[in-house]
């Protein structure tokens, strides 16, 4: 269980990190405290769908009667974490850009837009497998998880939101760490479902 916790943490806030640019971004943008609310409700709903979309891929997955199978699934999250090695996260910029073209409508939805827009690949693609490898008891604990972590993002951004230049650090060293977890969570997914020793069976 503890295990479980730390490990979903760890792999939240990898993902967070996108979403916490984005937060800061639009807090500058829009300064007052009832525009702080809609925005941080709008990221609770849209974190809550960005968790839910990988569970309903990993549920599918466990119809896959053959464990060795889903660690092909490992693939994806190194992939992804070779692209975060060459290629810098432009999450803040595509949140600048739907943000001015919905400057008049509702900020909820908005925020709830750019969620989904700027990480929902990135969740399926590395949550999926992660989840697809839980049991049902383990799974559960995860989900408690990533919701009482989404409820920590909402009031960690807004303490952050009052230090100057706090985003540039997110930015500076944001995709190092989220390349470095990206990696290590393909590989330990590769590993665990014994994937490599069925094929060299074979």
């Amino acid at each position: 269980m503890v295990s479980t916790i730390v490990s979903t943490t760890i792999l939240y806030w990898t993902t967070a990190i996108d979403l916490l640019l984005i937060l800061l971004t639009l807090f500058a943008m829009y300064p007052r405290k009832t525009e702080h609310c809609q925005i941080l409700i709008g990221q609770v709903i849209g974190s809550t769908i960005l968790v839910t979309v990988p569970m309903l891929f990993a549920f599918v997955f466990k119809f896959i009667p053959a464990d060795w199978v889903l660690g092909f699934l490992g693939v994806v999250p190194i992939a992804f974490g070779i692209r975060y090695l060459f290629a810098a996260c432009e999450a803040d910029e595509n949140a600048l850009k739907i943000a001015r073209e919905r400057e008049d409508k509702s900020l909820v939805l908005t925020m709830m837009i750019i969620a989904l827009s700027s990480c929902l690949p990135d969740n399926i693609g590395l949550f999926t497998p992660y989840m697809a490898t839980l049991s049902a008891g383990r799974l559960a604990v995860a989900l408690v998880t990533f919701m009482i972590n989404i409820l920590l993002l909402a009031f960690i951004s807004q303490c952050l939101a009052k230090i100057p230049k706090i985003g540039e650090v997110f930015e500076r060293f944001g995709r190092w760490i989220t390349a470095f977890v990206y990696i290590v969570l393909g590989v330990l997914v590769i590993v665990e479902t014994g994937t490599i020793p069925h094929i060299l069976n074979l």
